[in-house]
């Protein structure tokens, strides 16, 4: 076989800095779509086991199907002592829903995540 480079920078520049960017997408030649973005939530009961669901819409609609969302908690809008678990589910082309379940009392009511999403 042969290898041959092949080099987009602009995409490369974009995938390198997902979380600097805010809400944004890049598309790929293949039609593989990449989105990311941050957001919050707000309004958590204090009681341990106690949820929360926010829908998060896409940047871009996928033209197919979104295939994983995957979220990581950002601290930069919550008391560092919040326990939570963070789920995505309700895929569609437009948007999914962040589920967000408290693990014990305390850490105040609100919470940021980050997100990336794929599909085509």
């Amino acid at each position: 076989g042969k290898f041959r480079a092949i080099s987009n920078k602009p995409i490369l520049d974009k995938v390198e800095n997902l979380h600097t960017m805010g809400n944004n997408y890049v598309e790929l030649p293949s039609g593989l779509i990449i989105q990311w973005g941050e957001n919050y939530f707000e309004g958590l009961s204090d009681v341990p086991g106690s949820t929360l669901i926010k829908n998060i819409n896409f940047p871009k609609i996928f033209k197919q199907r979104c295939i994983n969302v995957q979220i990581s908690g950002n601290y930069n809008y919550s008391d560092e002592s919040l326990e939570v678990i963070l789920n995505s589910s309700s895929l569609t082309k437009n948007s999914f829903t962040l589920q967000v379940m408290r693990q014990r009392g305390g850490g105040g009511d609100k919470g940021g995540f980050f997100w990336q999403a794929i599909g085509f």
